[in-house]
């Protein structure tokens, strides 16, 4: 079982949080709030154990998860939350085959188990037996608490803050109500490509990326965006006209792009990585009748952005 050799052994006294914690939205950051308190009022360390992959992926082999983040950028993302230690484990078919006691018993072994801080929907072990109400169970037998979370709301009487509803607004574009439950602006990150340089052909070149298959992607459309490059020091930051979509004005082209057209920008940067962080959407893919047709509306895009950004 790959656990053994995931968990640490020199960790004491650990209160923990566990979870695949994808987007490491707000929800989580409140959790996480609550975490480090408990640590620190016990004198105890802080510690997120988070699943490397979805555990559904394994669980269900027809699911086919889209995560809000890549996993290099969930654990930097944890570790920011200043908590003593982020422990990445891997959600296999053993670990799915044991039982709630078992596995806190291996985490009271390892870790040292003293405090589960959890939210009110929270579960584990095989078939997800361990409930709240049996962790507490549990508890009195192996040596640990459970604190209950409540679930974060961004206000009194507004839907939970939760992985499923962020990717909900990602699904139908509403980039502004994505970003208040992240907490920060959405990113996709990838390696600049060459494209069939039809952007440089209508006076706009464009960088193009390409994501990993199990991330989740805005749909198709035309975004404002904040794009960083590495290893380019001139500037941090530029504004962005990011199109996501298959081109419908071109017929010969049907397979989906991620472009990104810099605003000010005139350097080459195939090969380098580039990280696009998304503002707002300002319409949806259109087809055109002409280039020059397109070309026109590209213009006020532009435009559009660049209003928009400079706020």
């Amino acid at each position: 079982m790959k656990l053994f050799s995931e968990l640490p052994s020199n960790i004491d006294n650990s209160i923990v949080s566990i979870g695949v914690f994808d987007g490491v939205h707000l929800g989580h950051q409140s959790l996480f709030g609550k975490l480090r308190q408990a640590a620190f009022d016990q004198s105890k360390s802080s510690i997120i154990i988070t699943f490397k992959n979805h555990p559904m992926s394994v669980l269900n082999q027809k699911f086919q998860p889209k995560f809000l983040m890549p996993l290099s950028e969930r654990l930097e993302n944890l570790s920011s939350t200043k908590v003593d230690a982020v422990i990445p484990i891997t959600f296999d078919h053993d670990l799915a085959k044991l039982p709630a006691k078992e596995f806190l018993s291996i985490l009271k072994e390892k870790i040292n188990l003293s405090q589960i801080v959890c939210g009110p929907d929270f579960a584990l072990g095989r078939n997800r037996e361990g409930t709240i109400e049996k962790l507490n169970i549990l508890g009195s037998e192996i040596g640990f608490t459970v604190e209950v979370v409540p679930v974060f709301s961004l206000s009194e009487g507004e839907i939970p803050v939760r992985s499923s509803q962020a990717r909900k607004e990602l699904s139908i574009g509403n980039i502004s109500s994505l970003n208040k439950v992240l907490g920060r602006k959405f990113k996709l990150s990838g390696t600049v490509h060459k494209g069939n340089q039809m952007g440089s052909e209508l006076g706009f070149p464009t960088a193009n990326i390409s994501i990993d298959s199990d991330l989740a992607i805005p749909p198709d459309g035309i975004y404002a965006t904040w794009v960083s490059i590495n290893e380019i020091s001139t500037k941090k930051i530029w504004m962005g006209a990011t199109s996501i979509g298959n081109r419908p004005t071109f017929k010969e082209f049907n397979d989906l792009v991620i472009e990104t057209y810099l605003l000010d920008f005139n350097e080459e940067i195939y090969n380098r990585k580039m990280n696009i962080e998304f503002f707002q959407k300002i319409r949806d893919q259109k087809q055109f009748d002409s280039k020059n047709s397109l070309i026109e509306q590209m213009q006020i895009d532009i435009d559009t952005i660049r209003n928009i950004l400079a706020v």
